[in-house]
């Protein structure tokens, strides 16, 4: 087992510097910072209280399934994150791209990440059209990549932050479908 995980740890270590050094440009450099803002908790709660103001049933109840999707999927990941203690590859790797971005709390997993993948997902359900959902899959995907790029995750943060954003919200979103066809 503990060569699967020094594996696993020299993958995300290699991706992690071919994102945050090797495709490193002046263009990225100014988008990155501004995408990976997305997935913040500032745009979360803006996103959701748009949504629960709007007045149409099914995007009210879609901003509350993001609003319970968000609570449940960060109790999860900050959970994770005070049992795993994984420190940001900036406390590890001198050499690291951070963008002044000072992060001290642990690394694993990416909560920005798992915020636009709940986000995200939720809206899919919610719209089910294939283009909306591409686009808004390739957002999360774009801010899951931010993270990495600015220095702040490695990428096994963001794949796991991804996957539970999309399980909480696929569980939410479907929940509330099955107590009454809410959504």
């Amino acid at each position: 087992m503990s060569r699967l995980f020094k594996a696993i740890r020299t993958g995300d270590q290699y991706i992690l510097y071919v994102i945050n050094k090797r495709i490193k440009c002046s263009i990225l450099d100014r988008v990155m910072p501004k995408i990976t803002h997305l997935g913040s908790l500032t745009a979360s709660v803006i996103i959701s209280l748009i949504m629960i103001g709007l007045d149409y049933l099914r995007i009210l109840t879609a901003g509350l399934s993001v609003v319970i999707s968000l609570i449940i999927s960060q109790i999860i990941i900050h959970s994770i994150k005070i049992i795993v203690n994984r420190p940001r590859p900036n406390k590890v790797f001198a050499d690291i791209n951070t963008f002044q971005i000072k992060l001290y709390n642990y690394s694993f997993p990416s909560g920005h990440t798992t915020a636009i993948f709940a986000i995200s997902m939720t809206l899919s359900i919610l719209l089910t059209s294939s283009i909306i959902t591409l686009a808004l899959l390739f957002i999360a995907s774009a801010v899951g990549v931010s993270r990495i790029y600015i220095g702040v995750h490695y990428p096994t943060d963001v794949m796991i932050g991804a996957t539970i954003g999309f399980f909480t919200s696929s569980y939410v979103s479907g929940y509330l479908m099955t107590i009454g066809g809410i959504i």
